[in-house]
């Protein structure tokens, strides 16, 4: 999934594994931006832009789950691991910037205040907010992979450090 230039700075922080959900990995690329992969199991045959929407909408929860580092988030128990995911939607507070689409990848860049992934049309399955309220720089790409969607966030480990828009997007293969 990420290129030689990735692996080669790409250190993993931990894997999440529970008896419902696909494993969620949190890795750390060259010690200043985490990146986050979700895995969905979707049809190999359908096209991931019939999958994946996206649009600038306001994500209202106050239920905070859990904390991965960048930002807050609550990922929901309540999804089948084992049922297909037919469509998968991103939602944001703040404007959404197409970086590349194509068969096999979308890319995306936001910077928000809070953010939410929900599969089939069902309520959010992860929601994520800033800690401190203020806009936060983040890049996302849905890569498909045969009959799997990837879901993968990256975002900066510290305040200090810029996101250019095509981070992420550099990183994939």
């Amino acid at each position: 999934m990420f290129n030689d230039k990735a692996n080669s700075k790409l250190d993993i922080l931990g894997t999440t594994i529970s008896r419902n959900k696909a494993p969620a990995s949190t890795y750390i690329y060259n010690k200043k931006y985490y990146i986050h992969v979700f895995k969905t199991k979707t049809l190999e045959r359908e096209l991931l832009s019939k999958i994946v929407k996206y649009q600038r909408a306001y994500s209202v929860d106050n239920m905070v789950f859990a904390s991965m580092p960048s930002y807050k988030y609550d990922l929901r128990s309540g999804f089948n691991d084992d049922a297909l995911v037919t469509l998968i939607t991103y939602n944001s507070d703040q404007q959404i910037m197409l970086i590349k689409q194509s068969e096999k990848i979308i890319s995306l860049f936001s910077c928000f205040k809070n953010f939410s992934i929900s599969y089939n049309s069902s309520s959010y399955e992860l929601y994520g907010e800033t800690d401190n309220g203020n806009c936060k720089p983040m890049c996302l790409s849905f890569v498909k992979a045969k009959d799997n969607v990837y879901i993968i966030l990256m975002a900066v480990a510290n305040g200090k450090e810029f996101l250019p828009e095509e981070s992420l997007d550099d990183l994939l293969k």
